[in-house]
């Protein structure tokens, strides 16, 4: 997508925008005139929130076959680590290495100034190597990654600027479960090759895939949703909080990565015209 169109994209957004605004005002008043101002500059102010002018950011790679690995939620999420700091070097015959990398250079990713908790990468690292996805050879670590063009079953792309706000905002090994469950998301979401998401649906995450995802990384459903709500509460995601239009009149996310909120904004108005929701909270 070059400049032009995607200014036009952004046009065409605040167009959506005015009018789904303008078409829930007479819905507002007429479910609870007293409340209607309230609620409606609520959702204006929601809608209105995201920069869409971001454009993609660089991105790493994790096929999804590594969660048929039965590998730990831990594990994945320093095979997450790995992978985004790898090159494809010509002195390693086009294969995916991590150079000059011990469990303290590992530590120091994390921000962990503790050296005893080397031993606890050590296992991790032994677990992925006997899960057949590394191979160690003294202070190179290679991955066992297909190349992408023949990655059977698709991939999950890590952006990384999510990465790092993870790690920025992380202390310690919290952080592997933390990626984990980020390459959890990503696992549910596919995007076309403008990296616009030329349907706008599959660029954003609805949060009611919990159970899901923690079956894929090896985590509990209530940890699952906990670390969801924190990628809200520090802004990992973009995000935006709306109100079923049904009979318990629930509230629930819809996230997206910061690059993807024009999808974001863009299903959200469409969902409001089509009465599958009420309005948007925050």
């Amino acid at each position: 997508m070059n400049n032009q169109e995607r200014q036009e994209r952004i046009e065409y957004l605040n167009d959506l925008i005015k009018k789904t605004v303008v078409d829930l005002k007479t819905l507002e008043e007429k479910r609870d005139k007293s409340k209607a101002k309230d609620r409606l500059q609520a959702s204006a102010k929601a809608l209105l929130k995201h920069d869409l002018t971001l454009e993609g950011d660089s991105w790493g790679w994790i096929p999804k076959s590594v969660f048929d690995a039965g590998i730990s939620s831990r594990a994945l999420g320093l095979l997450t680590m790995l992978a985004m700091n790898s090159n494809t070097l010509p002195i390693s015959d086009k294969k995916r290495v991590v150079s000059r990398v011990k469990p303290t250079t590992i530590l120091d990713w994390l921000g962990i100034e503790n050296r005893g908790q080397s031993s606890t990468i050590r296992l991790l690292l032994s677990e992925l190597e006997n899960a057949g996805l590394i191979k160690i050879n003294d202070d190179e670590i290679e991955l066992v990654f297909p190349s992408i063009s023949n990655v059977e079953g698709g991939f999950c792309k890590v952006y990384t600027c999510t990465y790092k706000r993870i790690l920025e905002h992380s202390h310690g090994v919290v952080a592997l479960n933390r990626l984990a469950v980020y390459v959890g998301v990503r696992s549910l979401l596919f995007e076309d090759k403008n990296g616009e998401g030329g349907t706008f649906w599959n660029v954003v995450f609805h949060h009611r895939s919990n159970g899901w995802i923690g079956e894929l990384v090896d985590l509990p459903q209530t940890t699952v949703k906990k670390i969801i709500d924190w990628f809200i509460a520090n802004d990992i995601l973009a995000w935006n909080l709306v109100q079923n239009y049904n009979k318990y009149h629930n509230k629930v996310y819809y996230l997206s990565e910061f690059h993807h909120a024009r999808s974001l904004v863009r299903e959200v108005c469409q969902d409001l015209n089509s009465k599958k929701i009420m309005r948007v909270v925050a």
